[in-house]
């Protein structure tokens, strides 16, 4: 579209539920590109990440402790995210679909609870903070496939019970 022009566009949408039905349309001139688009960046935040996670992989290795495997989880959670996110809105995947985000960014959240509990001193964690550790993560886990077989027909109700476990987890 020429600067300053109007145009009219026609799109035509089939409903599907459990998906929004909003489109965000934006336009953007052709010589400023998306990060998508820049495979620079992209490239970078891609090397970033796998560094990263092969970095705490090999520590795992070498030093032979295992907590800090979640590290290395971490990071490649984002890398699948950060991947994820740019490739497709709903994702192929059957039963998942559209709660792939909202199911990585749990385990995100679950692999930075892991990570933060590698810093407290385990000596001082009585038996009844351990439970309560454990029962928000199987609760919130729990929650998350439960919401894969609830019928809600509100897309703010589904989506809502969709990132309610990672926020609860991550607070």
């Amino acid at each position: 579209i020429p600067k300053n022009e109007k145009t009219q566009i026609i799109l035509h949408a089939f409903y599907k539920k459990g998906l929004p039905t909003s489109i965000p349309l934006r336009l953007i001139s052709e010589d400023k590109k998306t990060f998508s688009e820049n495979t620079f960046l992209k490239s970078l935040f891609n090397f970033l990440f796998i560094t990263m996670g092969t970095f705490f992989l090999a520590i795992t290795f070498l030093r032979q402790q295992n907590e800090y495997l979640y590290f290395s989880l971490y990071y490649g959670l984002l890398f699948v995210l950060l991947n994820i996110q740019n490739a497709f809105v709903v994702s192929p995947i059957p039963l998942l679909g559209s709660a792939l985000i909202p199911f990585l960014f749990l385990l995100s959240a679950f692999t930075g609870l892991m990570t933060t509990r590698i810093f407290w001193a385990s000596e001082d964690q009585t038996e009844s903070v351990k439970k309560v550790f454990l029962g928000i993560v199987l609760f919130s886990i729990l929650l998350f496939f439960a919401n894969l077989f609830l019928p809600l027909e509100s897309d703010v109700a589904k989506y809502s019970l969709y990132y309610m476990p990672a926020l609860l987890m991550a607070s």
